[in-house]
């Protein structure tokens, strides 16, 4: 800080005092502190992030596994039923085509 009383107040600044300067040291270890806590911030989020979208993965699997299962199961009971009763059927509809 200038000041015009003392001439020698531009050499007074260059130098910092010791609780200034502890002061200073403390105000870096704190920034240093602030960023190291904010990456591990950053990366405990992003390992959160993943493990939920894991998780979304593993949930829309199952569902598509069980629908996927159920329209099969769905699929091969009616194919069954059609040819269990294949006879009834062909005669259902030659009887439909005759009357047409």
């Amino acid at each position: 800080m200038m000041n015009s009383i003392t001439p020698h107040t531009e050499i007074e600044d260059a130098y910092i005092s010791h609780g200034d300067e502890a002061k200073l040291f403390e105000g870096r270890m704190q920034l240093e502190d602030e960023a190291y806590a904010r990456t591990r911030r950053l990366r405990n989020r992003a390992q959160r992030q993943a493990k939920l979208n894991a998780l979304r993965r593993i949930k829309r699997r199952n569902r598509i596994i069980k629908l996927s299962l159920f329209w099969t199961g769905a699929i091969a009971l009616a194919a069954f039923v059609v040819i269990w009763n294949a006879d009834a059927i062909i005669s259902a509809l030659n009887h439909a085509l005759r009357i047409v």
